[in-house]
């Protein structure tokens, strides 16, 4: 995140029905403790909002340390965040 040429592309909605495909995508698995090709269609919706990820929130705001500020979006304070 702190490189000059990094881009961060914040996807924040779900994938269009029309844009969705059938398949298999790299997934990390618990119960093996191992990434390994899962079918799309056996993936589970995660329903938290995405702004309440910790992880999301996380990326988010590493990404507006060094993204030009558009709307007043800029990184939280530490003693709020």
């Amino acid at each position: 995140y702190s490189h000059e040429i990094v881009q961060v592309d914040i996807l924040s909605e779900l994938t269009p029905e029309d844009k969705k495909f059938e398949g298999a995508i790299l997934v990390y698995n618990a119960a093996e403790d191992r990434v390994k090709p899962t079918q799309i269609c056996e993936l589970k919706l995660n329903n938290t909002p995405y702004e309440l990820r910790g992880w999301c929130q996380s990326e988010s705001e590493w990404s507006r340390l060094r993204m030009d500020v558009h709307g007043g979006c800029i990184p939280t304070p530490p003693d709020i965040f």
